[in-house]
């Protein structure tokens, strides 16, 4: 099987510019139809329960924006070896970015669970 290359500074601007932006916009769509989502659901149990979780939703979007910034730099190093052409260090660029999302979510996730009484609290 022959790996197919996708020379993104070729071609039409506008297809090369929905291509790398599709991604983001899907990521965001799925954000907000989350939240959408739980409004809806939760929104049926009461007044309460429907402040518990949009105040929740802050600690969510402190998440987000953790992961915004070594999403951001990610992009900024996968580019610079991109347009240096060294594939190699594109795809080493890409396993370490997996790499940091697993771990960040390991600990994110252990943060979660230890923690979770104290975030009730403070959001009463």
């Amino acid at each position: 099987m022959q790996k197919q290359t996708i020379n993104i500074t070729e071609g039409s601007i506008m297809r090369q510019i929905a291509r790398l932006a599709w991604p983001a916009v899907g990521s965001m769509f799925l954000h907000t139809a989350m939240s959408i989502t739980d409004a809806i659901w939760v929104g049926r149990l009461g007044t309460d329960q429907m402040a518990a979780v949009i105040s929740s939703m802050f600690v969510i979007w402190i998440i987000y924006s953790l992961l915004g910034i070594a999403e951001t730099g990610t992009v900024a190093v996968i580019s610079r070896h991109y347009g240096a052409g060294d594939m190699e260090q594109v795809a080493h660029a890409g396993r370490q970015a997996v790499l940091l999302g697993l771990g960040f979510s390991i600990v994110v996730g252990a943060l979660g669970l230890a923690g979770s009484g104290f975030l009730f609290d403070i959001m009463n």
